[in-house]
C-alpha cells in the first residue's frame, strides 16, 4: 500500500517537472506570436481586433445564371 502511495507520488513530480521543462515552452511561444514583431510592418499587417463581439458584415450579390 505505501509502495503504491510511493509510486503513484513519483509519477506525479515526474509528470509536473516533464510538463514545466516542455509544456511552459509552448505556452510562451503560443504568447509571443502574434506580438513578435515590432515596427510598423508587424502591425500593419496585424488584423484590427473586433470587440463588439458581433459577427462581420458580409454584403452578398445574387448572380442571375
Amino acid at each position: 500500500m505505501l509502495r503504491s502511495i510511493f509510486y503513484i507520488v513519483l509519477v506525479w513530480l515526474v509528470w509536473r517537472w516533464l510538463d514545466r521543462l516542455f509544456g511552459n515552452r509552448q505556452r510562451k511561444n503560443a504568447v509571443n506570436t502574434p506580438g513578435g514583431g515590432s515596427g510598423p510592418t508587424a502591425t500593419s499587417k496585424r488584423k484590427k481586433h473586433n470587440d463588439d463581439r458581433i459577427g462581420d458584415y458580409v454584403d452578398f450579390e445574387e448572380v442571375e445564371d
